[in-house]
């Protein structure tokens, strides 16, 4: 991953594509990873009426936009709770001083007040993201067809509820643990970048 993060790779269309290990000019950390990319192009199209129906465009289910739009409406308010406190936890002296110290007001928000407010942030922000991901199996309520849906479908074919179930359970279990320890790690390397300064 360190190559495509350097931008050390190239891109071909397929049926070519790309080892960035071959394009990794330091043998002693060769990794590859094979990325196939289409021959298709990326078309957009505008939906235009044609005799009784409309052609063109996205299809945008009415399920998928109440779920959208009624997560989109509650964490929004909640996430921007959480950056606010986080913003009002750093002390106005500090805003002063860097006034004092005659930097803009661009730079005293990037370099003064931002710093210190994600050190309050984070830790609320890892619990709304990870109850944002669980709260997307809402959709059950909606008829979008989620995880649970299709959980469903399987335990009615195979009447194995409780392994399915089972299963399910691991997959949210897995995402949540990866996800909270993605954004553990993150909180504690702020934390350190900030005591270390």
């Amino acid at each position: 991953m360190s190559a495509l993060i350097a931008g050390d790779c190239e891109v071909y269309p397929a049926p070519r594509a790309v080892l960035l290990g071959e394009l990794n000019d330091r043998p002693e950390r060769t990794e590859f990873l094979l990325i196939p990319v289409s021959e298709t192009p990326v078309t957009l199209s505008v939906p235009r009426p044609e005799k009784f129906n409309i052609v063109g465009g996205l299809l945008l289910k009415g399920e998928f936009f109440a779920l959208f739009l009624g997560l989109t409406v509650f964490y929004a308010g909640g996430f921007s709770e959480v950056v606010r406190a986080g913003i009002l936890s750093v002390s106005l002296g500090q805003s002063d001083a860097a006034r004092a110290l005659g930097l803009t007001e661009s730079q005293r928000i990037q370099l003064v007040v931002l710093p210190q407010a994600l050190r309050v942030i984070i830790p609320p922000m890892i619990s709304a993201y990870l109850s944002l991901m669980k709260d997307t199996s809402l959709g059950v309520a909606v008829a979008f067809p989620e995880m649970y849906i299709l959980a469903q479908i399987l335990m009615n074919q195979s009447g194995r509820a409780v392994q399915i179930m089972v299963i399910i359970m691991m997959v949210y279990l897995s995402i949540s643990l990866a996800f909270s320890l993605i954004l553990n790690w993150y909180n504690a390397r702020i934390l350190k970048v900030e005591f270390a300064s």
